[in-house]
């Protein structure tokens, strides 16, 4: 984040959980790293989450439509989650540096596990990832807009991130950074 030297972060957070700094236990990096160092560094926060109840209305029908799919088909269930931490722990041996962690394999490998879940779970995941990933970059398009020539950094989810990224390189008012190659750059 200090390399980059952002004006602004857009976080994968609730406007709730930026205004009072309080977030969901799996989001450790905020209080232990996000939210200090946009104290220290004077960085404006963006939510790019949605609040309530935008919040409720994309999770929980797909939260729902997994439960329902976990009691009917358990051992079904029990796999897929399986194959969610396999994916990951397979990432973690790939990642070498940050550069890994964006790059086009470990797209690839999360957009074919969001790909089985819609075919598993059907048009709610569908709708759902849609919405959420149209969302995010609805945010950082209205960040960018309020912050005209400022340093945007977004902190999408790794799941999400190719995704948000696609749908804002069609927008001509925004300039997104190939992280790659420009973590390569660094080097």
């Amino acid at each position: 984040m200090l390399a980059i030297d952002p004006d602004v972060i857009v976080v994968d957070c609730t406007p709730t959980e930026v205004r009072e700094r309080k977030v969901h236990a799996s989001k450790v990096e905020y209080p232990a790293v996000t939210f200090p160092l946009a104290n220290q560094h004077g960085y404006r926060l963006h939510p790019a989450e949605p609040d309530e109840p935008l919040f409720t209305q994309i999770v929980a029908p797909l939260s729902t439509a997994r439960q329902s799919f976990a009691r009917a088909q358990p051992e079904q269930a029990r796999v897929l989650e399986e194959l969610e931490e396999a994916t990951y722990a397979a990432l973690r041996l790939y990642w070498r540096s940050p550069i890994e962690v964006h790059d086009a394999t470990t797209a690839a490998l999360l957009r074919a596990r969001k790909t089985l879940d819609a075919s598993l779970y059907g048009e709610i995941q569908v709708r759902a990832d849609r919405q959420w990933n149209e969302h995010w970059a609805a945010a950082i398009r209205t960040a960018a807009a309020a912050n005209p020539g400022r340093r945007i950094l977004a902190t999408a989810g790794l799941d999400n991130r190719a995704e948000i990224e696609a749908l804002l390189a069609r927008d001509p008012d925004i300039k997104v950074i190939d992280m790659v190659q420009w973590l390569r750059m660094l080097r």
